[in-house]
């Protein structure tokens, strides 16, 4: 998707997941009377339909030279950092969920050694569901609009321009991030509100216990900071700021973690604050290291070795 909207082929995108998933949810419905097999198998058709449709758009823009590359392999290819960063980020999101399914008290067996945790999973879910305004405006504005600003930058960098020029082209790089943020949190913000208002309808209209509807707005704000902090992340990939990726993905695993920890400790009356708490600190914390990155970018620029190697 990321590589689709580089090419800025925006209504391919939206085509490819309106077709992958009409296919899921129509296919989950036809195979419904062979159970879990039958639902998951329309799940799978989906997903493949939508990743071959934007598959088949790529493919032409980035012609394949090579069948097999082993370049990855090479020690100048393999960047530790990056490794460290994918799994705490990974591992970040998931590890609240997965502290609920090891809890017998709060799980139950689904197939084999899969669990799912009915009082946690489904409340979560819904609100998963509030990412999609964010993610719109965070594909827009930073892969678009940020992206177009920081090429800008970086070529007036490697091609002599004046200082002036250079002072100019950051300042508007700056305010890119600015303004793709400000978007994310006013959009974002909204589709919160809209939702909190609506939380008793959606929970009676799908038939849930009233109990979810707590848990429910908890994990609303929790979302809602987590697509903040992923576009905070991306721009210090864009800026090759790696080491503050790794300190801001090990503080959301290690806050993510233990918070959770402790509020299955503390009770039912405090589940899903500890994924809520812990995102809202991560996405803090990524716009502290930010607007420090930000701050004098040109002199950070120029003086600062690069850490790709790291």
């Amino acid at each position: 998707m990321i590589f689709v909207a580089g090419l800025k082929k925006f209504k391919v995108i939206l085509y490819s997941f309106f077709f992958g998933y009409t296919t899921t949810v129509f296919l989950s419905f036809l195979l419904m009377p062979y159970g879990l097999n039958g639902l998951l198998s329309g799940l799978l058709a989906g997903h493949a339909l939508l990743f071959f449709l934007m598959l088949a758009v790529i493919i032409p823009e980035y012609p394949v030279k090579d069948t097999v590359r082993v370049d990855f392999l090479k020690r100048k290819q393999i960047f530790p950092v990056l490794i460290f960063v994918g799994i705490f980020y990974n591992l970040g999101i998931w590890i609240d969920k997965l502290i609920f399914w090891l809890n017998p008290a709060t799980s139950e067996a689904i197939i084999g050694p899969l669990r799912a945790s009915l009082i946690y999973d489904l409340p979560i879910f819904l609100a998963y569901l509030s990412i999609i305004p964010g993610m719109a405006v965070f594909l827009l504005r930073i892969e678009t609009d940020f992206a177009e600003a920081y090429d800008g930058f970086f070529n007036a960098v490697r091609g002599n321009a004046s200082l002036q020029e250079i002072e100019t082209l950051g300042n508007e790089m700056i305010l890119a991030v600015r303004e793709g943020i400000f978007q994310i949190i006013k959009v974002q913000g909204i589709t919160v509100l809209v939702l909190y208002m609506l939380g008793p309808k959606i929970v009676a209209w799908l038939g849930i216990s009233e109990k979810f509807i707590h848990l429910y707005y908890i994990d609303l704000v929790g979302v809602a900071a987590q697509v903040l902090m992923l576009a905070v992340l991306n721009v210090l990939f864009y800026l090759d700021r790696l080491r503050d990726a790794f300190w801001l993905t090990f503080t959301l695993l290690v806050t993510n973690g233990c918070f959770t920890w402790i509020t299955l400790e503390l009770g039912p009356v405090y589940y899903g604050y500890g994924f809520g708490l812990s995102m809202t600190l991560t996405a803090f914390v990524g716009i502290y290291l930010l607007s420090s990155e930000l701050e004098s970018i040109e002199f950070r620029t120029f003086m600062r070795p690069r850490e790709t190697n790291a």
